[in-house]
């Protein structure tokens, strides 16, 4: 696992995640990663000891290269969601989408399984939906996992806020005059980004603790529930299988998930298998997995995939 940072580091390089940030004319997806690109990782809220590289595909996503078609005998998997998919701060090969993969390679079967990894750093509800009718879908995948760390709310503005001198709120932005987004020192297309989350309020909710019940109701509905029934409405067709993994521990969040759809409780799962957070963040004031941590991940959606004969042993 990686080493827990002191309390005196000083604060990571938050900026080098514009080098991976690409514009996109899409609004819903708010932007996507610029293709053959790499960056070091050295932390969100703490800088971290170690360092790791996130290096972008040719198609623009944190994995090897794969054909968009879907070899024969092969049972492909795609994970999508925000950063806890895509891993930072731990190798791509310590991923849950390549662990997960590597266990499954393991079972007697006749099929070849692919996991792919299709996380993007920021990504909500809304935007991983756009993402799968867009990109994913046209991978051919049989399940795709979805990995719900940011519920409603998209991008990780606190670092630019911070060096802006103003104080980041969520549920707040809209109260930004047009002079202090123009001030953040960030890529002018995200600043435009920043603008349309701005005018719209379906996007002004935030999926921190401290929401009040029905503010979190009201999120889910308007952000959540739509974007999702319409994925609902697109798969029923192709019979791919829905999984989510809920990182929030979201208590309303099942009433709106599809009968059909399995949801895994990953704080539930690891304290079941006796984890305490500390054991499974990459820092105790970072809430992102460790290696422990995506291993974990792995198995619940293994065991998942098993005990539910979702994948046949």
């Amino acid at each position: 696992m990686p080493k827990q940072a002191q309390e005196s580091y000083p604060e990571p390089s938050f900026q080098e995640w514009t080098k991976i940030w690409m514009k996109t004319n899409n609004t819903k997806l708010l932007f996507i990663l610029r293709p053959n690109t790499s960056v070091k990782f050295d932390g969100f809220e703490v800088k971290l000891d170690d360092v790791t590289e996130i290096t972008i595909n040719a198609r623009g996503w944190r994995d090897y290269e794969y054909n968009i078609t879907k070899p024969n005998n092969t049972y492909r998997i795609i994970a999508v969601g925000d950063s806890y998919t895509l891993g930072p701060g731990v190798e791509l090969d310590n991923t849950y989408a390549k662990v997960l993969e590597k266990m499954l390679s393991q079972l007697n079967s006749t099929f070849k399984y692919e996991v792919l990894n299709f996380g993007i750093i920021g990504y909500d509800t809304t935007s991983t939906v756009e993402l799968i009718k867009t990109k994913v879908l046209e991978y051919e995948p049989d399940v795709i996992i979805i990995g719900i760390g940011l519920l409603y709310y998209q991008v990780w503005y606190e670092q630019y806020f911070k060096n802006s001198n103003l104080t980041f709120n969520p549920s707040n932005i809209k109260k930004l005059t047009e002079q202090q987004i123009k001030n953040l020192i960030i890529p002018e297309w995200l600043k435009q980004k920043i603008m349309i989350l701005r005018n719209e309020t379906k996007n002004l909710c935030n999926a921190a603790e401290n929401v009040e019940p029905e503010e979190e109701e009201f999120c889910l509905k308007e952000n959540f529930q739509k974007p999702i029934n319409e994925l609902y409405k697109i798969i029923d067709t192709n019979k791919t299988r829905i999984i989510f993994i809920d990182f929030k521990n979201v208590e309303s969040l099942q009433k709106y998930v599809h009968n059909k759809t399995i949801t895994i409780q990953y704080q539930e799962y690891y304290q079941r298998k006796k984890y305490e957070e500390k054991d499974i963040k990459l820092h105790l004031e970072d809430v992102h997995p460790n290696r422990m941590g995506h291993k974990l991940i792995a198995q619940a959606v293994y065991e998942t995939l098993v005990n539910k004969k979702i994948i046949l042993t």
